[in-house]
């Protein structure tokens, strides 16, 4: 996840919403990933086992690797203080 070049956005409207995530749509501001909205799930880590935490990067992995006109295409992942994107 190291070799990703960070989108720098700015959070939208809820799309969706589960138990210790939500989904927004989101402006890109840096415009270099040729479009200017995304969506963004943000998930809270606070309260989540370790166990959670590493579930969900094992979720980034799978999401990354496939490729599907019925899947989100997969742009990157950030961590910040108490919350992953």
């Amino acid at each position: 996840m190291e070799d990703e070049v960070p989108i720098v956005w700015e959070k939208g409207k809820v799309i969706g919403k589960g138990g210790s995530s939500t989904v927004y749509v989101c402006k890109v501001l840096n415009g270099s990933f040729g479009r200017d909205q995304v969506a963004v799930k943000e998930i809270h880590t606070d309260g989540l086992s370790k166990e959670q935490v590493l579930g969900f990067r094992g979720e980034v992995d799978t999401i990354r690797s496939l490729q599907h006109p019925n899947v989100v295409e997969y742009l990157g992942t950030q961590q910040k203080e108490n919350m992953f994107y």
